[in-house]
């Protein structure tokens, strides 16, 4: 995670469809609260379908072509049992 509060992540293929990369914004999301960031945001290629999908299913909204962003985070309580 940037000080800007961007984000990236990758998943390997063997490790996709396992809810990895969620687990991963999850954590981040985390540590975004913890530091008192107002928002987040990740650059997603426009033919990433999949990762588009996970993002929005946990509050991220498309901002610009390949640009999703969360600011809801702040005052959600992120389950701690299913962080890594």
């Amino acid at each position: 995670m940037r000080d800007n509060g961007e984000i990236a992540i990758v998943v390997c293929k063997e490790y996709q469809n396992r809810h990895t990369g969620r687990r991963c914004v999850l954590n981040m999301l985390k540590l975004a609260k913890e530091k008192g960031m107002n928002k987040v945001k990740a650059n997603i290629y426009s033919s990433n379908k999949q990762s588009q999908t996970m993002f929005q299913s946990i509050g991220f909204v498309k901002t610009e072509e390949e640009w999703y962003e969360s600011v809801s985070y702040t005052h959600l309580t992120l389950p701690t049992s299913d962080l890594v």
